[in-house]
């Protein structure tokens, strides 16, 4: 049950902050899927929280969260 006025998605965001102005953020995330498959994704913001670009991609060969993220 979600605490009242305030959804999931609010609370995730806790602690995130865009960057300054003039910057870009990028954050990035990896994972298995299984045995041997990965997924990762990015998401790039602008200042004002708006996704200037973002993308992921799955495949075989997952070699771990760290090296998949970088």
């Amino acid at each position: 049950m979600e605490p009242e006025g305030e959804s999931k998605c609010e609370r995730s965001r806790v602690g995130w902050k865009p960057p300054n102005t003039g910057h870009l953020k990028l954050n990035v995330d990896a994972g298995c899927l299984g045995e041997g498959l990965y997924r990762w994704g990015f998401v790039l913001w602008d200042h004002l929280s708006g996704i200037v670009m973002a993308g992921c991609c799955q495949g075989v060969g997952f070699l771990g969260a760290k090296f998949e993220e970088t």
